[in-house]
């Protein structure tokens, strides 16, 4: 087998066709086995653990003899394009999957608007407390409002594709005028890390001096 070194930040294909940044490699502490540590560019951002020679085998072409790969998983050369047009086409299927759909009938679609209606009424009186308080702290931080187009955030792929934790404090740093509690959120998610309590700004500050620790000791490993 062809052994393939795979660097932290990297954007991989699985053969299926979803997106993952890699995290690192590292080594079960009982076996030593070298495995992947990876993250989804989808969805909950969710963190996977694969053992290393089995991420970069070729695809089972018995089990899925259509796969339109060589590899389990593939390089991305061209990340923020490939990404761009992995989310589009998701939406795209999406679409056509809708239309493809079979109607409802006439009875079962009232009584799902019923109980759709009833569900909203009940989030909503639940809610009101809660989203007033948003809506003033939208006013006071001047954040404009924004659609849920499901299109990924171009700063937080500009942030995961920062390969060090340096490069990543320099993306932080550009982001502290216009930073959300979204796009926070997402960022603390992908480098593992939980800010103390506080405003929007006093997690800043602590991802911050995060990323900044971590790269030192990234230095340190480097020379």
């Amino acid at each position: 087998m062809v052994r393939t070194r795979i660097i932290p930040g990297q954007i991989y294909r699985h053969f299926k066709g979803n997106l993952y940044q890699i995290i690192c490699v590292a080594y079960h502490s009982e076996t030593g086995e070298r495995m992947v540590i990876y993250q989804a560019l989808y969805g909950e951002f969710g963190i996977c653990a694969r053992p290393y020679d089995m991420f970069i085998s070729p695809v089972d072409r018995e089990k899925y003899p259509d796969a339109p790969q060589k590899l389990r998983f593939e390089l991305v050369r061209d990340a923020s394009d490939s990404i761009n047009q992995f989310h589009k086409d998701k939406e795209e299927k999406a679409k056509d999957d809708a239309e493809k759909a079979p109607s409802q009938k006439n009875g079962e679609k009232e009584q799902r608007a019923k109980e759709t209606t009833v569900k909203k009424t009940a989030v909503l009186k639940e809610d009101t407390g809660r989203k007033n308080e948003e809506t003033a702290v939208e006013k006071t931080s001047g954040e404009p409002e924004t659609d849920e187009t499901g299109e990924p955030d171009p700063d937080l792929i500009r942030f995961l594709n920062a390969p060090t934790y340096g490069e990543k404090r320099d993306v932080l740093l550009s982001l502290r005028n216009k930073m959300t509690e979204k796009l926070l959120n997402a960022i603390t998610e992908s480098i593992d890390f939980v800010p103390g309590n506080g405003g929007l700004l006093e997690k800043f500050d602590d991802v911050e001096h995060c990323l900044k620790t971590r790269s030192r000791y990234e230095g340190r490993r480097l020379r």
